[in-house]
């Protein structure tokens, strides 16, 4: 992701210069600090999930009720 941002900052930089725009260059801006310090809208893997906790103690029994048809 930080390849992706960095190329995206780059892009937006160059039509930011070659457009005279100070919005795009505020975005590339944004965009190059995100490459740069690793850093994402949440922090560094802040949009990773917690694993399930598994709990192998606490197991369930199934109860199968048995159907007969004619």
């Amino acid at each position: 992701m930080r390849w992706l941002r960095l190329a995206i900052g780059l892009f937006i930089a160059f039509q930011a210069y070659e457009l005279q725009n100070g919005l795009l260059g505020l975005m590339a801006g944004l965009f190059l600090f995100q490459a740069l310090a690793n850093a994402a809208c949440c922090g560094p893997a802040g949009c990773g999930i917690e694993p399930r906790k598994s709990n192998s103690a606490a197991s369930d029994e199934v109860e199968f009720e048995e159907i007969k048809t004619k």
